[in-house]
This record gives C-alpha cells, sequence and structure tokens, in this order.
C-alpha cells in the first residue's frame, strides 16, 4: 500500500501512521470524527474524562474537536502503525442509529478488541477510499456508512454539532490551506467577523491567533510525517515554511522533538504532488 493520504469527496479520507520511535504528541486537537485502528504496536489516549490504552487489533472512535495527549510505541518488530478513517460530513449527518441504546460519543469510545468482521469492514472502507476507480461511488458510501453501524452496535455514534468555539472556526480555516498567507484581515473576511472580536474572543478561549495558526501547520505537519513519505523539506512548504529550518525548529519548540524523530532512520525522498489535509494524523 503507498504511504499517502487519500481523500475521496463525498466518501471520506483515509491514511496510515507509520512510526519508528516511542513519541508522545501533546495537545493533539481532532477536527473531524475519526476511527483508528492499531495494527502494530501501542497507543495511549488521554484527555480530561478520557484515556486509554490500544494494541493490535484495537480500536477508537474519536469525537470532533477534542485535545488529547497521545502516545504511540512501537511494537517488538520496532514499528508503529494504525490506520484511520474520516467520514465526509454529509455520512455523518446522514446516519440513522437503529439502536435504542446508542449514545452520541462525547469525547471517544474505546471500542476494544474488534471483531474479525468489524476489521473486514473497515478494511473494505478503507479500499473504498483509495479506490475511487474501481469502487463505485454507491459502494464506497455503503461501505463507510456500513462501519457507522458497527460503532453504533458498540453503543456510540458521532454527534452532527461542531463546536461554536472561534478557535475550533478559525482552525478548520486555516486547515483548508495550511500553507496560505493566514492574516487576521485574511480570516475575518471569511468568517464574517471583525478583526477586534477575533482577537477578543480567541483571547477569552486562551489563544494568540498567531499561536493558532502555528499550531494547525505544526498537526499538519504531524500528520504528513506519519502517513506520507514526502521529503521534510517538501512538508514545511505545505504547511507555510519556506525555510526547512525553521520549520524544524518550530516543530521542535510545539513536541519537544525534530521532524526527523517521527520516522526514524527512514530516509525515503519520493516526490509526491501536493498533499490536501482533512485530519490531523495522531
Amino acid at each position: 500500500m503507498d504511504h499517502v493520504i487519500t481523500i475521496r469527496p463525498g466518501v471520506g479520507t483515509a491514511a496510515r501512521i507509520v512510526q519508528s520511535r516511542h513519541l508522545r504528541f501533546s495537545r493533539v486537537t481532532t477536527t473531524s470524527p475519526v476511527l483508528i485502528v492499531v495494527k502494530f504496536g501501542r497507543k495511549e489516549l488521554r484527555a480530561p474524562g478520557f484515556q486509554c490504552v490500544l494494541g493490535p487489533g484495537d480500536a477508537v472512535a474519536i469525537s470532533q474537536d477534542q485535545v488529547f495527549d497521545i502516545v504511540n510505541m512501537p511494537g517488538p518488530d520496532g514499528q508503529y502503525q494504525a490506520d484511520w478513517l474520516v467520514w465526509d460530513p454529509v455520512l455523518i449527518s446522514g446516519f440513522v442509529s437503529d439502536n435504542a441504546n446508542s449514545t452520541i460519543i462525547d469525547i471517544a469510545q474505546d471500542l476494544k478488541q474488534v471483531p474479525d468482521e468489524f476489521s473486514h469492514s473497515f478494511a473494505v472502507a478503507l479500499d473504498a477510499v483509495r479506490q475511487p476507480d474501481n469502487i463505485p461511488h454507491a459502494i464506497a458510501v455503503h461501505r463507510l456508512n456500513e462501519v457507522l453501524v458497527w460503532i453504533d452496535s458498540f453503543g456510540g455514534r458521532f454527534g452532527q454539532r461542531q463546536s461554536s468555539r472561534t478557535s475550533a472556526l478559525v482552525r478548520r480555516l486555516i486547515l483548508s490551506s495550511p500553507d496560505a498567507n493566514w492574516t487576521a484581515s485574511a480570516i475575518v473576511s471569511t468568517i464574517a467577523m471583525s478583526e477586534a472580536t477575533l482577537r477578543r474572543r480567541l483571547a477569552e478561549e486562551g489563544m494568540a491567533l498567531s499561536e493558532l495558526i502555528a499550531d494547525v501547520r505544526m498537526l499538519c505537519a504531524m500528520q504528513l510525517l506519519q502517513s506520507t513519505h514526502l521529503p521534510i523539506s517538501r512538508i514545511a512548504l505545505d504547511v507555510g515554511y519556506e525555510s526547512a529550518s525553521r520549520f524544524a525548529i518550530r516543530f521542535r519548540r510545539r513536541f519537544g522533538f525534530a521532524p526527523s524523530a517521527i520516522r526514524g532512520h527512514q530516509r525515503r525522498g519520493n516526490e509526491h504532488p501536493k498533499t490536501a489535509l482533512s485530519e490531523p494524523g495522531i
């Protein structure tokens, strides 16, 4: 399987996280509902009111607009791997639960060791995203909806309402094009808000605009480092840094380690077209 992030409009986004070192990522924000299934190694997630440890074959369904501290740990073979799946918002809003005992996932739901049938549904859903030329759109939608039914059978479903926090709104905007020259005036012209109101609301949420822009870019870079073979110099450009050295300094300041630490000793230099981003990988 190619080590890429695949977005299929109207269906969803899929990718595989690969790491070669034991690393901790602090304050990782989700912007869409996501399902993660661990293949090798272990994953720890911690948030106020939630924590879990996942091993091979374990799955977790995470709600949107959540913030986690995450540790990814390679297994005995020296590698951590996990696949993740994000649904197009239309599929989430259109899903109807048949489980009277199902409730909306508040933060995340630890699905633990999922049955083989669940794993198969997840695998074919990933294929549906990755193979648009071979799998018709209607079949792809059906496959991703089947995974939602599986999650619902475990007693949870994703909510439709996005956070009303200004920082969440701005985060989504920046995520749509992290390499753009984001300024306060550019942002307020899109979200119909005065610059003074924008800065005041972000301050009330404990965030400065410059910090928020940098945070989204670093989380995007983390995703690209985990889920593609793009060179670090290219990733720097894709998240708005012309200087790879300045990018590396900012990344180390944010996470506490160099960008190259995620890949360990991998030095793949394959060129790829610019990668669109949908959800910071975790």
